[in-house]
């Protein structure tokens, strides 16, 4: 599974984004997707060593379009919670065996970067993004393991 995290600006979230991408299996590769402020400085330094530790791969690209350009991904699916369909729609074990780029926001995504993949809310009532990484990663990961077993 491929995780991206668009428009990170603080170097602290996007710490804590990695932290918690890389903590999940099923997480292959972080992509980091039009960096700004704060989190071009310390932050990248810092990631860097947490997702080698973690046996991850990291990409940082200037754009999604760039991202799926060059990873050519089966499947897009982008969490806001300005979608319209709840995640509970979502087929999750067609996650499994895929090339699947799942996206996730720092604020409010356009039109066009809601509407690259299949786009899904957690919570209307705007979690943070690094509390939707969580569930989503969390929900992924028991669904795909429940499934093998």
């Amino acid at each position: 599974m491929i995780v991206v995290y668009h428009r990170p600006h603080s170097s602290r979230r996007l710490e804590d984004f990695v932290r918690t991408a890389t903590a999940f299996d099923i997480v292959d590769l972080i992509v980091l997707s039009k960096l700004e402020g704060s989190a071009v400085q310390p932050g990248i330094a810092n990631i860097h060593v947490e997702v080698y530790k973690k046996n991850k791969r990291l990409l940082i690209v200037n754009d999604l379009q760039d991202a799926i350009d060059l990873l050519k991904p089966e499947r897009v699916i982008t969490i806001s919670r300005i979608a319209e369909k709840d995640i509970k729609d979502m087929d999750i074990l067609k996650l499994k065996d895929k090339n699947v780029m799942i996206i996730f926001f720092e604020g409010l995504p356009t039109k066009n970067e809601l509407n690259l993949g299949n786009a899904y809310y957690i919570c209307k009532e705007g979690i943070s993004v690094i509390a939707e990484a969580s569930i989503f990663l969390y929900i992924s990961s028991r669904c795909l393991q429940n499934r093998s077993n």
